[in-house]
């Protein structure tokens, strides 16, 4: 099964173009998903069973403290 890749809106876009360009399957949340929060994020990693690619250090809170992923 192939790496999937959620890019959160921190990624800058050019990043998840190269990664495209090198075979990853990237899903970006700026591009398609803008706006959503961080919750709806990782609930989006979640189903597409994607691993998440972040800038943001909010998402330890979410996955330390409140046991999410």
């Amino acid at each position: 099964m192939p790496l999937k890749i959620l890019a959160d809106e921190s990624v800058d876009l050019r990043m998840v173009r190269d990664l495209i360009s090198k075979g990853f399957e990237v899903i970006s949340v700026l591009k398609d998903y803008q706006g959503i929060q961080d919750k709806e994020v990782l609930e989006l990693a979640k189903r597409h069973d994607a691993l998440l690619l972040t800038e943001d250090s909010d998402f330890g809170e979410w996955v330390f403290t409140h046991k999410e992923m």
